[in-house]
C-alpha cells in the first residue's frame, strides 16, 4: 500500500524556501536542483503563482575521486535559461567524504578551485541568457551585426552583475570532519568579493550545535524536510512530520547564525509489498498498479 506524503511539485528541487524576517514580507525562493533541463513553461507559471522572487541553483556536487586523490566536480549544471532578472544563489553540494579525506593543507586550494569554477559556470550562463536575449530582438543582419551581438552580450552582462550576491554551500557535516569543513568555510569566505556565504543545517547539528559547531557563514538554511526512514512501513510521513520536527527546535536557544527554513512542497508514494520497500512513486506515476 502506498503512503502519501506532502506533494506540490517536483520540478525544483522541492523545497520551498522561506525567510524568517520579523515585521517583513517573507521571501520565497526556490531550489532548483535539476542538472539537465531548463526551466519549463509550467515551471515559470508556477513561479509565479507563487510569488517566486528568487532562486537557488545547484551548480555542481564536489565528491572524492579515489582514483585521482582529490576532490574533484561531478554533476555539473547546465541551465540554458536562467529565471528573468531576478537574483539567483549558486548552490554547491560538497560530500561529507571530501573533508574526511582532505588534509587541511588541501582547503585553500579546495576553495579556490571551487570558487573559480562558479565564477566561469556564471559567465558561461549569463554569456548564453545575453546571447538568448539579443536573438529574441529579431535585428535584420547587416554589416553592423557581429558588433551589435557584442555590445548587446556586454551590457546585458553588465546589468546582470549584481543578481548573484551569494553563494551557498550544501553539505552534511559531522563531529568528525567539522574542523576541516569549518577552515574550507573560512578560507571561502575570504575569497568571495561583495558575496555573503550561506551553508545549508540539518537539524541534528542545529539541535546538538555544542558537539557539531556553528558553521562560520553569513547565514544558513534550517533544512526541515525528509524527517523520517522512509523504509519504515510505519512511518506516516517520510517527508515532513511536525512532531519530528519538533523534536529539534530549541525555541529557547537562539541559534548563533540569521536562520531562514527550508520547507518540502514535494512528496512522493512509498510503495511497499510484505513490509518491504519495492519503491518510490511519484503522483505522475500513480497510474502504475502497486497492489
Amino acid at each position: 500500500m502506498g503512503r502519501t506524503a506532502l506533494y506540490i511539485f517536483f520540478t525544483f528541487l522541492p523545497v520551498l524556501f522561506l525567510s524568517c524576517v520579523e515585521k517583513a514580507r517573507p521571501l520565497h525562493s526556490f531550489y532548483f536542483w535539476k542538472l539537465q533541463g531548463d526551466l519549463t513553461k509550467e515551471d515559470t507559471m508556477l513561479k509565479n503563482k507563487l510569488g517566486i522572487s528568487h532562486s537557488y541553483i545547484h551548480y555542481m556536487d564536489i565528491s572524492w575521486s579515489e582514483a585521482l586523490n582529490m576532490a574533484v566536480p561531478r554533476a555539473t549544471q547546465q541551465i540554458n535559461n536562467l529565471p528573468g532578472n531576478e537574483p539567483y544563489t549558486p548552490v554547491i553540494y560538497i560530500d561529507n567524504r571530501v573533508f574526511e579525506k582532505s588534509s587541511q593543507a588541501d582547503m585553500d586550494t579546495m576553495a579556490r578551485r571551487i570558487l573559480r569554477r562558479i565564477e566561469a559556470m556564471t559567465r558561461n550562463m549569463e554569456g548564453i541568457f545575453a546571447r538568448n536575449f539579443f536573438d529574441n530582438l529579431h535585428l535584420p543582419y547587416d554589416s553592423n551585426y557581429q558588433k551589435r551581438i557584442t555590445a548587446t552580450i556586454d551590457s546585458v552582462m553588465r546589468s546582470r552583475e549584481g543578481l548573484v550576491s551569494e553563494v551557498q554551500i550544501d553539505c552534511d557535516w559531522t563531529e568528525k570532519t567539522r574542523d576541516n569543513y569549518f577552515l574550507f568555510l573560512r578560507q571561502f569566505k575570504a575569497l568571495l568579493k561583495n558575496k555573503d556565504l550561506s551553508v545549508t543545517i540539518r537539524l541534528y547539528p542545529f539541535k546538538y550545535r555544542s558537539k557539531m559547531g556553528i558553521p562560520p557563514a553569513d547565514r544558513g538554511v534550517l533544512m526541515c524536510y525528509n524527517l523520517s526512514p522512509i523504509a519504515k512501513p510505519e512511518t506516516g510521513n517520510s517527508v515532513f512530520d511536525l512532531s519530528v520536527l519538533r523534536q529539534y527546535l530549541t525555541p529557547d536557544e537562539a541559534y548563533p547564525l540569521p536562520l531562514d527554513l527550508a520547507l518540502p512542497v514535494f512528496g512522493w508514494h512509498p510503495w511497499f509489498r510484505g513490509g518491504k520497500l519495492q519503491g518510490i512513486l511519484y503522483p505522475y506515476q500513480m497510474e502504475v498498479d502497486t497492489q
